[in-house]
């Protein structure tokens, strides 16, 4: 009897230990920053909290290497794939080809990238529909235009600002049909003097607000709206902190949720590598709603709501060309 209770105890155990198998294991999971470093209210701190929440739920082992220089990115994300870590985070497009050399060095590791594509079987490459956050964005400025002329702003005609135009444009028109839209480039990221007069050229033909993605110019795009008594919707949330009484409220990635997503399905067995897309329909993309409330009325985000519902439920689509 007491033998057979004991191969019982044995037969269940197995059972349970093969039934849980993933979970079973230490995952260790690592993130090296871009340039921008820690404490930069961007990425790299929003990947560092989706680390830290996940830490308080899962078995998790976690590392953070900080990179103050590009030509370290390769080195850095090699020596995490040497010391055994399972998945390891890439801040950014700026790291795209050295988690390309990586992940060709190291096939057993899986590594995750955003905003960039890698097309390699151990790559996780996140791409968020930053389009559908800027469609919401064109209706927040076709609702809150005084002049009935908004304008974007961009630094060059990047895959990615382009999304936002073309998102912006299309939501301005969807919800005010005969809205005047002024779209400009700087044809640079980097700071411009011509961006004042763009500025005063889009103020000149009636714009009382700027959605502008536009790099280090963005700055100047501020300090003229702040002058000019001209309201902004920003593309980086950090930029809202700038001028928060002009910002009608800011373009948002929800990366903390996404890593805190990738990291639980890695957990849980349900990881894939390849191209994954977040949009609102995956909570990955959306407005500074806080902000927004600071604008509008409780009338006016619930229609923005209604829009946000419809894009989610695949009954409105937004291409980016």
């Amino acid at each position: 009897m007491g033998k057979n209770i004991c191969f019982l105890v044995i037969i269940v155990t197995l059972i349970l230990v093969l039934s849980f198998p993933v979970l079973a294991q230490n995952f260790k999971i690592g993130f090296v920053t871009d340039i921008g470093g820690l404490d930069d209210n961007s990425v790299n701190d929003q990947i560092r909290a989706g680390l830290l929440n996940n830490n308080q739920n899962l078995e998790l082992t976690t590392k953070i290497k900080e990179v103050n220089l590009m030509s370290n990115y390769l080195a850095s994300l090699n020596e995490l794939a040497e010391e055994g870590f399972n998945l390891i985070w890439a801040a950014g497009y700026t790291m795209q080809e050295a988690v390309e050399e990586a992940a060709q060095m190291n096939p057993e590791r899986q590594f995750a990238l955003l905003d960039a594509t890698v097309n390699l079987e151990n790559v996780l490459s996140i791409q968020f529909a930053d389009q559908e956050s800027a469609y919401l964005a064109g209706i927040t400025a076709a609702i809150y235009s005084k002049t009935g002329v908004i304008a974007f702003i961009g630094g060059r005609k990047t895959d990615k600002v382009l999304a936002y135009q073309q998102g912006f444009n299309a939501g301005a028109k969807v919800y005010r049909s005969d809205i005047k839209v002024i779209n400009k480039y700087i044809d640079s990221f980097n700071f411009s003097l011509q961006t004042a007069d763009i500025c005063q050229e889009v103020k000149n033909d009636g714009a009382d607000i700027i959605f502008h993605a536009a790099g280090a110019n963005s700055q100047a795009i501020i300090n003229f709206a702040l002058k000019n008594k001209i309201y902004l919707i920003a593309a980086d949330p950090a930029e809202i902190e700038l001028a928060p009484q002009n910002t009608l409220t800011s373009l948002r990635q929800n990366i903390t949720y996404v890593v805190e997503q990738e990291n639980n399905n890695l957990v849980t067995g349900k990881y894939r590598s390849g191209i994954k897309k977040y949009g609102l329909a995956e909570n990955g993309v959306g407005l500074d709603q806080k902000q927004l409330a600071k604008f509008l009325t409780e009338t006016e985000q619930q229609t923005i709501d209604q829009y946000r519902a419809e894009i989610s439920n695949d009954e409105i689509s937004i291409f980016a060309e």
